[in-house]
């Protein structure tokens, strides 16, 4: 029976599994998600468990923290990861080459491109710096010895050369470099990587480097459904039923904003409490334009002191929602920067993006592209949604050459090519 391995830091992003999993099973091929939670992203979780079919085990159900021997317990045929640019992602990419297990790399997100990352956005360096000593422990006793334990599967005397010792140096000294954007090298290198689109192609094989044959583009995964929707559209009883499971309002307009997690990201200026602060202001000013505001949370935010909202009849807090009927439903969006916002874009749905107050320090790549309307001032965010016919806030051609460039694929059958991608290499 061939069997897929997803490996992952938590059970957070199951999302990305749980598809792609289900689509296997019907092929008849076995799959799991082992996940490392308990070192610290994910502390609660059983040892065992299923969600929405799919078997899914903390590293500690194996009795052990090196994830090559998980792997050489489990010999699946393939293993999978979210991230390519990692020391744990090092030590799961050399422990499947020892073990002659095909390895592939799953784009989850947007990836910026060009000679812009992450690691450069306001305040994200320094925040990098100082986590480096309250990570140092959780490095000593867990990542490095999987990384020399993988490597030394793969080289007799792995430790002994001095392209381990310089990495950990590089990247104890400059984090925010060597986390979002290291060097190229084979160690970053999984045997495939599925990427959404040609932008992305292009940019993987620049950095980290991917050799460009192991690069297949397969479609925007999250926008399966929405391509769905397109093809058939929901009717208003759908729409219907779907605001009153969500407890959304029957007659008022929704301002849908796409969550990106700031605060936890370290984007300067953002706390818990300018969040709070922040989401107080676009909630006035969405009712304000006799509008509905309905946040759709990203998964690694967190809610906690979001609950202040739970009785307010002018916002809802979602977490766990079909994303795509959702935006459907929407009058209009409010966003910065996420994978999320393909959705709205794809709609033809204006996506509205402040600037203003600790929004500053938001990326501002999407603006540049012209794919969103920059909104400078408070009022005009009120005005702006009171607005009747919101595509006079797109420029069509922008987003034409955006589809073209950053989603490619418009069939809906990114999950399809997935399942073939990991069929075709098992076999």
């Amino acid at each position: 029976m061939v069997k897929v391995l997803f490996f992952d830091s938590w059970t957070g992003g199951i999302h990305n599994f749980i598809p792609i999993a289900a689509r296997l099973k019907e092929r008849g091929v076995d799959s799991l998600l082992v996940h490392r939670g308990s070192w610290g992203d994910d502390p609660d979780r059983p040892a065992e468990e299923t969600v929405n079919g799919l078997l899914v085990r903390d590293i500690r159900h194996y009795r052990t923290n090196l994830i090559y021997k998980v792997f050489a317990a489990e010999r699946p045929d393939a293993v999978v990861i979210l991230t390519t640019r990692t020391f744990i992602d090092r030590s799961v990419i050399l422990a499947a080459r020892a073990l002659g297990i095909t390895s592939f790399y799953l784009m989850h997100g947007a990836i910026n491109v060009g000679d812009r990352h992450e690691g450069y956005f306001d305040g994200m360096r320094e925040t990098l710096r100082k986590q480096r000593w309250t990570q140092a422990k959780k490095y000593l006793r867990l990542v490095l010895p999987n990384y020399f334990y993988s490597g030394t599967n793969v080289t007799a005397g792995f430790a002994l050369r001095a392209y381990p010792w310089h990495t950990i140096w590089k990247t104890f000294a400059d984090p925010a470099q060597y986390y979002w954007a290291p060097p190229a090298h084979p160690e970053l290198h999984c045997d495939h990587a599925l990427v959404w689109a040609e932008a992305y192609r292009q940019q993987i094989h620049r950095m980290p480097g991917y050799p460009i044959d192991r690069i297949q583009v397969i479609g925007p995964p999250p926008l399966d459904s929405a391509a769905a929707l397109l093809a058939n559209p929901p009717s208003q009883d759908t729409l219907r039923e779907f605001r009153m499971r969500h407890r959304l309002s029957e007659s008022l307009p929704l301002v849908v904003y796409l969550e990106t997690p700031a605060v936890e990201s370290g984007f300067s200026g953002w706390t818990a409490q300018s969040r709070l602060a922040h989401f107080d202001e676009i909630i006035e000013l969405t009712w304000s334009a006799g509008k509905q505001l309905v946040i759709k949370l990203h998964p690694a935010s967190e809610r906690e002191t979001l609950r202040k909202y739970e009785n307010d009849q002018r916002v809802r807090i979602l977490r766990d929602v079909e994303l795509s009927v959702l935006v459907y439903a929407a009058h209009s969006i409010i966003g910065f920067v996420s994978t999320t916002l393909d959705i709205p874009i794809i709609f033809g749905k204006a996506i509205l993006t402040p600037t203003w107050g600790v929004c500053a320090s938001m990326p501002r790549e999407y603006i540049e592209r012209n794919l969103e309307c920059e909104v400078t001032a408070p009022l005009d965010l009120a005005t702006a949604l009171k607005n009747d016919n919101m595509e006079a806030f797109l420029d069509k051609p922008a987003l034409e050459k955006y589809v073209d460039d950053f989603i490619t694929l418009t069939d809906g059958c990114a999950i399809e090519r997935i399942c073939n991608a990991l069929a075709s290499a098992t076999s």
